[in-house]
């Protein structure tokens, strides 16, 4: 696959800074700082348990905060209301593990809920566009399908169209290849690197598919106790010598 070549200028569309986040006795963000690209794919990377999904939480406002902030755009959105935070979401789309579908809709109905929800489109434009996007993830003449029909790799597709029906400019991917076959965790990896060259989607990845994350990601941010403790290019990570990089590449477990 050839390497695209990141935004010249610094440009970042988030920016996480000191961010902390305890649940009772467990403190699991211990002072996160991280910069993402507009226009990058950059995975998220360390050992079960150590807080890459409430980083993607806390920044849509699923999760607050005890410190530290997140920029969106160059604003502060940290203490954004409820309300505030519906409007992030309209440009920070998120597809939560094994899709999240509502099992009572079918295919068209679960991708166009956020157009209903959130525009003042008519019923016949909603449809026409929910069908659109179907088509752009590879599930024409699927939307008369309830979840319970899907495989898990069309789950998977359905949750990316409902997370691009609003055309954000970022998804956030909580472990978009989990239990996954070879044959659909390749084509849910091409998908995300299709969004990123055709729409220009921003993408943060969390994975440990180490495999997949490596074929399609421009940055990695590796997490190990509450903070980022390396950060590079696809060749950086591969080319560290750092214990803690090498460990996790090779399957080894990290102690967290």
């Amino acid at each position: 696959m050839t390497k695209r070549k990141l935004p010249e200028k610094k440009d970042h569309i988030i920016e996480i800074i000191d961010l902390h986040k305890s649940f009772e006795d467990n403190y699991v963000l211990r002072g996160v700082n991280l910069k993402i690209r507009r226009g990058e794919i950059m995975t998220l990377i360390g050992g079960s348990g150590t807080g890459k999904t409430v980083i993607l939480r806390s920044i849509i406002g699923l999760i607050r905060p005890d410190q530290g902030k997140v920029i969106f755009n160059g604003g502060d959105i940290t203490h954004y209301t409820e309300e505030q935070f519906i409007e992030v979401r309209k440009e920070i789309g998120m597809l939560f593990q094994g899709g999240a579908l509502f099992d009572s809709l079918n295919v068209l109905d679960n991708v166009c809920y956020p157009l209903r929800e959130h525009t003042p489109l008519s019923e016949d434009e909603i449809r026409k566009r929910g069908i659109t996007i179907l088509e752009e993830v590879g599930l024409n003449g699927k939307e008369g399908l309830f979840p319970a029909d899907l495989s898990g790799g069309m789950k998977r597709r359905v949750g990316i169209a409902r997370s691009i029906i609003l055309e954000p400019e970022m998804i956030l991917f909580d472990e978009p290849t989990t239990g996954l076959d070879p044959y659909n965790t390749r084509n849910i990896s091409e998908l995300i690197v299709e969004l990123n060259k055709t729409r220009g989607i921003t993408s943060l990845i969390v994975t440990h598919d180490m495999e997949t994350a490596l074929k399609i990601t421009d940055r990695l941010a590796m997490l190990y106790e509450g903070r980022i403790a390396m950060i590079g290019t696809r060749e950086e990570i591969m080319s560290s010598q750092d214990t803690l990089v090498k460990s996790f590449i090779s399957g080894e477990a990290l102690a967290h």
